[in-house]
């Protein structure tokens, strides 16, 4: 099948998905790491808490992190981001104020056990249809805000936005207001976005390249100083077509990671591949790109990335699991169900160390794998894998140099979507889920209002 064929093919379906829940996001399938958010996804060192090797307690309303006001598809839990005991949640189909679709994110900070809702954002100004929201990330007293369908004049529909939000006494201010120089309609610049200190990278998945490449992707390098965010450099200019350069990011040091999940490798369409940059003082020089020995096509390698100290997590949400070629024309989701692969840091190089995907005991409530997170301590890693489909946590553990998959966790009443969020805190996995429907008064559900799931690891 060729790239544009599937392309449309994998629209079309979404777009019915789509349909019958009154929202348009982009799925991992589609075009974004981006029913999550292709958010970056955050980690941090801490103590875990469960026993992999022991069943997990079934989650119930107690692990439910919800916001006041919350209604039917507002899609809370579509993004995370953590870092400093502060929670940013993004919710990018809240309307406000009668005006439809513009998103909101909520902060939340822990005391003691509890979460407490310490503040909701909004654009200013707001704007229809822009999904403020929609990715995230956090680094101290900065959070990145993308509003990746948000109007530009001159630009068009959805070319996107980012905002920036600074915290100060009396809470958190916007900053400003980012958006690219020559931007196009459906850009969807702010899709994707990495902070770390002064350098802040955003992804515009569906940039068309420098000789009109349609969809190729580009990265936008910005650097902070003082309270102004320059643009360094753009990245992506080697994107081919339908590439979706950009479409994950993730910072590690000096070194950025960029997914291009729909580049195709050795006659494989959409395998997918991972570019490395290296911070040279001013300039972003590649050093590199990751994919693995045995390239499959319509994997989609590199449409989530987390990174923890010596480890990378790629996230392969289409790839194909049973042995033997994937037969003509099937979806993962009718097929496999994606993998994660590890990386390990080796001098200056990454090597890849392992393959890790669920097997599930009845092919009908497949997981399809969306996203991973690694939490390392006290020498150990730990790995957590989560989806669409039947939902949940799949663990693993590394030990004496080998992961080994641990009991699942299942959360209760799940629906069709799940699991498009990762975030560790403080011994938590925070898993968001923006399609779960919230039990309401009366017996009455609020329809993929979303929530967070707060779960003890």
């Amino acid at each position: 099948m060729n790239k544009r064929m599937q392309t449309f093919q994998t629209t079309a379906e979404l777009l019915t998905i789509y349909t019958a829940l009154t929202v348009l996001i982009f799925t991992a399938a589609g075009c974004s790491g981006s029913l999550r958010s292709t958010a970056p996804l955050s980690s941090e060192q801490a103590s875990p808490s469960q026993d992999l090797s022991q069943p997990w307690s079934t989650p119930d309303s107690e692990d439910m992190l919800l916001p006041e006001g919350l209604k039917d598809f507002d899609n809370f839990g579509t993004s995370l981001a953590y870092d400093d005991n502060l929670l940013a949640v993004g919710a990018p189909n809240t309307d406000l104020e009668g005006t439809r679709n513009v998103g909101a994110v909520y902060l939340f900070q822990k005391s003691g056990i509890a979460w407490q809702q310490i503040a909701r954002l909004t654009p200013d100004p707001p704007q229809p249809d822009s999904r403020f929201g929609s990715a995230l990330a956090f680094d101290g007293e900065v959070l990145a805000v993308g509003a990746p369908y948000e109007y530009n004049p001159g630009a068009g529909n959805a070319s996107g936005a980012v905002y920036l939000f600074t915290r100060n006494k009396g809470g958190w201010t916007q900053e400003v207001r980012l958006s690219a120089e020559g931007g196009s309609p459906f850009d969807l610049f702010g899709s994707a976005l990495a902070l770390s200190g002064r350098d802040l990278a955003v992804g515009g998945r569906a940039v068309d390249g420098p000789n009109g490449e349609r969809d190729a992707g580009a990265v936008y390098l910005y650097r902070r100083d003082d309270r102004d965010w320059a643009l360094q450099t753009r990245l992506g200019a080697e994107a081919d077509p339908f590439d979706h350069f950009g479409h994950a990011l993730a910072f590690a040091g000096d070194e950025l990671f960029i997914g291009a999940p729909d580049t195709d490798l050795s006659q494989n369409s959409n395998a997918g591949q991972v570019y490395v940059y290296q911070k040279m003082r001013e300039d972003w020089m590649e050093q590199g790109q990751l994919n693995v020995d045995e390239v499959r096509p319509q994997a989609r390698f590199g449409a989530a990335l987390n990174v923890q100290g010596d480890l990378l997590a790629v996230v392969a949400p289409q790839e194909y699991q049973k042995p033997g070629p994937m037969p003509p024309n099937a979806f993962a989701y009718e097929a496999g169900w994606g993998a994660a692969h590890i990386f390990e840091r080796s001098g200056n190089q990454w090597q890849w160390q392992a393959r890790l995907f669920p097997e599930p005991a009845d092919e009908q409530y497949a997981m399809w794998v969306n996203n991973a997170v690694i939490i390392t301590s006290r020498g150990q890693a730990r790995l957590a894998l989560s989806g669409f489909g039947r939902g949940g946590i799949i663990p693993f553990i590394q030990q004496d140099g080998t992961w080994q998959a641990m009991p699942e966790l299942v959360l209760p009443e799940m629906n069709l979507i799940d699991g498009q969020a990762l975030a560790v805190a403080n011994g938590q996995i925070l898993l968001g889920s923006g399609f779960y429907d919230i039990p309401g008064p009366g017996g009455n559900a609020l329809q993929s209002a979303g929530v967070v799931w707060l779960i003890d690891w």
